[in-house]
């Protein structure tokens, strides 16, 4: 019995404590937390699009090469060039000695067709004249001695050993006689095929010697621009072949950035908005620069530098 009332003694005072605990709460006044305050000021509100881009050139020389040789000179990267300045030689001893050749035969081609539309000149169809003159008289002299000869061995008067050497002796007479004609008809009546081959090697020695003349050109490249070497591919003394990228040159006051954003603040950027650029290579320099193309497509977008 007295266990209980123990028990409930308790439990009143319980309820008497959290009842003042309520009552109090209730009644008592709010107070606020104290938070710090600042001064509002008028400005303008701002927001910044960070990306990663790739700094180019908007005016670029790319030089490749025209031809298969040896570089003997190339500008090395990093080097500045003037306009007109030699930033690639290509060996060109070979095709000089070619190029020699080749005009020696566009020379020898054009004298032998002029000679063929011209005529002989006159010393020389007379001397032909005489050469064919001489030729016949030696063949009709050695044609009688034949005949002479050729009585005898039917008659048993020489040997045939010697009759053969004398048959022989006008064959070679007839033959110089034919070469000798051959050569005065030439020179009396130019025939018309010939002249038409004449003409045809030369063309073809004349397309030689341009081909070899433009393969010289290509040897050295000329710089386009005032420039800087931004890239070289090739070293001196290495070789070379037709088609390949050896250095490109750029210009330092026309640079550009090409960045790529995402949908969402690709429709936040517009041409004209300012940029400003920096990167690991120009340390704690920073570029000033503006919009000027929106690519929408790719979403890349260009920064150029003022």
């Amino acid at each position: 019995m007295n266990k209980r009332k123990k028990i409930l003694i308790i439990a009143v005072i319980l309820l008497i404590g959290v009842a003042f605990f309520i009552i109090r709460a209730k009644y008592q006044p709010n107070t606020a937390m104290a938070l710090p305050t600042v001064k509002a000021i008028k400005g303008d509100i701002s927001s910044k699009i960070t990306a990663l881009g790739n700094v180019e050139t908007r005016q670029k020389q790319e030089v490749y090469s025209g031809i298969q040789g040896v570089v003997e000179y190339i500008v090395e990267e990093g080097q500045q060039v003037k306009k007109g300045d030699v930033v690639l030689k290509i060996d060109d001893g070979e095709l000089k000695l070619e190029l020699e050749q080749a005009q020696s035969k566009v020379k020898q081609q054009n004298v032998e067709l002029s000679r063929l539309l011209s005529g002989p000149r006159p010393e020389e169809l007379k001397k032909a004249r005489i050469k064919y003159q001489e030729a016949l008289t030696s063949y009709e002299a050695t044609l009688d001695d034949y005949e002479k000869n050729q009585g005898l061995f039917n008659e048993g008067a020489i040997s045939e050993n010697e009759y053969i050497n004398i048959k022989r002796e006008l064959d070679v007479k007839k033959n110089q006689l034919a070469i000798m004609e051959v050569e005065l008809s030439i020179l009396e009546n130019p025939d018309e095929h010939e002249i038409a081959l004449k003409q045809a090697a030369l063309e073809e020695a004349e397309k030689s010697l341009a081909n070899i003349t433009k393969k010289l050109d290509k040897t050295i490249i000329l710089a386009e621009f005032d420039g800087i070497v931004i890239k070289q591919e090739i070293k001196q003394g290495m070789t070379v072949s037709s088609g390949n990228l050896l250095l490109s040159i750029g210009s330092p006051n026309d640079l550009q950035v090409d960045i790529g954003v995402n949908e969402y603040d690709a429709s936040n950027i517009k041409v004209g908005q300012k940029a400003i650029i920096t990167g690991d290579g120009f340390g704690d320099k920073i570029y000033k620069g503006e919009v000027v193309k929106n690519c929408t497509f790719g979403f890349n977008h260009t920064n150029k530098q003022r």
